[in-house]
Formats: C-alpha cells, sequence, structure tokens
C-alpha cells in the first residue's frame, strides 16, 4: 500500500515525458548485471555464513567465490567503462573517500547496535518481543520529537562548523555504545534507556551533517554516483557488521568460558563458597544438578562477555568514524541566507 502512494504521488508531481526506450542502449548492462548478483551472493552469504560455520559449507564457499569474482569484475567494468553505472574514480576525492569511511562506521554502529540490544535482552534476560519493543523505544520515541529540530541543522550549519555538529553527533553515538561495554548479569533493559537517549539525541546531527561533508566537493555530474555509492557503503558495512558481530558473540562466548572453566576447581575457596550458597539455597539439589547450575552461570556470564566485546568494537569503529571527519579539516562554514 505504501508503494502504491508513493507511485501515485510521482505520477501527479513529475512532469510528462515521451519514453526514451533508446537509452536502455546506453545502460552499463555488464555493471548491472555483476553488481546485482555480486550485492545478492554476498548478502546470502552475510546471512547464512554464521549459521553454517562459514567456509566449512561447501555452499557458503562457491558463493562467496561467485560475489567476489562479480565484485571484483563490476569494479573492472566502472573503471574501464566510457559510461559506468556507478563512477568510482570520484574515490580519489580526499573528502568523499574519508566521509565515506565515516558513513560505514556509521552503518555497523547504527545496525549492528540494533542487532545486538535485542538478541542481548531475549538470549540473557529472557525478555519477550514486547519488553525488548518497550526498551527500543527509549531510543526511537527521542528521535520522533526531535524530528521538528531536524530542518534547523541545515541552519545550524549556517553559524556552525558542520564538522563540528558531526562530530558532537558520533561523540554521542560512540559514547552510548560504549556505555554497553561492561556489562553485568544485571544489565537489563533499565541499564540501556540512557544510552539510547544519548544514541536518539546524536544520530540527527550524523546523518544531516556528514551527507553534506561528504559530497559538498563534488561536481554536479558525479552527484548521482556518489549518492548511490554513500548509500550502498552504509547499508553494506551494517549487513557485513551485523555478520561480524554475530560471528564474534558466538566465538567470543566460546573463549570466554573456556577461560573462566579453566579458573574453577572443586577445591577453589570461591568455587567452594558458592556450592555452599547454592545448596543453603536449594538444598534439594543434588551435586550434580548444583555443578550444572555453575556451569550453567559461567556459560551466562561469558555470553555476556562477549556482547560486552561485540559492544566495545561497535564503539572502537565509531570513534574511527570521528577520527575520519577529524581528518576531513575545518571545512567552509554554510554561507549565511541572510
Amino acid at each position: 500500500m505504501p508503494g502504491l502512494v508513493m507511485l501515485a504521488m510521482l505520477r501527479y508531481a513529475l512532469d510528462e515525458e515521451p519514453m526514451r526506450l533508446d537509452l536502455l542502449k546506453q545502460a552499463d548492462w555488464a555493471g548491472i548485471a555483476t553488481l546485482s548478483i555480486g550485492l545478492a551472493s554476498l548478502e546470502f552469504v552475510l546471512e547464512e555464513g554464521n549459521r553454517n560455520n562459514w567456509f566449512e559449507s561447501h555452499e557458503i564457499a562457491f558463493i562467496s567465490v561467485v560475489s567476489a569474482v562479480s565484485l571484483v569484475s563490476f569494479v573492472w567494468f566502472q573503471l574501464t567503462r566510457d559510461n559506468p553505472l556507478l563512477n568510482l574514480r570520484i574515490l580519489k576525492d580526499r573528502q568523499f573517500f574519508l566521509g565515506n569511511l565515516a558513513n560505514c562506521a556509521i552503518g555497523l554502529g547504527m545496525y549492528g547496535s540494533v542487532f545486538l540490544l535485542p538478541m542481548y535482552l531475549s538470549s540473557i534476560q529472557n525478555y519477550n518481543a514486547l519488553q525488548i519493543g518497550e526498551v527500543m523505544l527509549w531510543g526511537g520515541l527521542p528521535q520522533l520529537l526531535l524530528i521538528p529540530l531536524i530542518p534547523l541543522i541545515p541552519r545550524l550549519m549556517q553559524f556552525i562548523d558542520k564538522r563540528w555538529l558531526c562530530l558532537f553527533g558520533l561523540l554521542m553515538f560512540a559514547i552510548s555504545v560504549y556505555q554497553n561495554a561492561f556489562m553485568t548479569a544485571d544489565y537489563s533493559g533499565d541499564q540501556f534507556r540512557f544510552s539510547l537517549v544519548l544514541r536518539a539525541i546524536g544520530q540527527p546531527f550524523i546523518m544531516v551533517t556528514l551527507s553534506v561533508i561528504a559530497l559538498e566537493k563534488l561536481e554536479m555530474k558525479d552527484i548521482y554516483s556518489a549518492s548511490s555509492l554513500y548509500n550502498t557503503s552504509r547499508n553494506l558495512s551494517g549487513a557485513v557488521g551485523i555478520a561480524i558481530l554475530s560471528t564474534m558473540v558466538d566465538r567470543r562466548g566460546t573463549l570466554h568460558e573456556l577461560r573462566i572453566s579453566e579458573g574453577i576447581s572443586l577445591f577453589d575457596a570461591n568455587t567452594q563458597e558458592y556450592l555452599s550458597r547454592l545448596k543453603e539455597a536449594l538444598p534439594s539439589l543434588s551435586q550434580q544438578q548444583d555443578l550444572a547450575l555453575l556451569m550453567g552461570k559461567v556459560s551466562k556470564d561469558a555470553t555476556i562477555m562477549a556482547f560486552s566485546d561485540a559492544f566495545l568494537v561497535i564503539a572502537v569503529s565509531l570513534f574511527m568514524g570521528f577520527l575520519a571527519v577529524m581528518v576531513i579539516g575545518s571545512g567552509t562554514k554554510e554561507k549565511s541566507m541572510g
């Protein structure tokens, strides 16, 4: 239904022009084909890779080769054609390149944090869908309230260097994620509220200003390619980031569990004290059941540590985006309209 409404609005707003089917002959069909195959196969690998132990699966390995060959072919076509689908040469522009790097960090931060938080609440705190939604609301509701203020950001850029506005947003986002990098067993929905509000405050300052910073020095003829690259980079970095974070939670959880288990001994005083308290609380349980509960706690603590590591990776990536914007330079202030 929303698609039909959009089509109706476009039909009303756009000027009628005769069809130019001859333009289809000029299209970069090789680029379209290789990009479509490459991105579709890459998306499949990222979605199914961790579930199938990555390259231990022949299917994942084969599709990965298809993706790599297709994307390399796409790059070659774009660099050798006179009329490419996307002008990749614009990546030579230092400001666009650095802005796009920061944009990739934002993609990882946005999609990665939205991926990790519900998974943590579900697997560690046993939240249901409604409870998870109530927590996530602390990130969505402030953004909804800030929507009327977003048109004011371009006006702010007339008086404040847009780079500093972007850095403010990145700093808020990085701090909000960094707060989740040191979680404990009692870290639940209430502890996420402040970090979600910080993220909601920071994101509007990033989304508006960073696109201007990245694209402002390009020629008008390159804006189409630059805009496509910019949006694709953010979405692709988000997909790649989710795959990396998902694998990281699994692998780091196993690693932390092994390390914690190495320090546990039935002759250790701390272990004996924990088992004694457990026996006092649940006297009907056998020793084997007590040990099972102990190992369950070890597994839970290890998984929490793995989630903390994943949030730390996001915070580091956002800090790298912060540095990329810093390196761009002071830029120029928007000239006053008055």
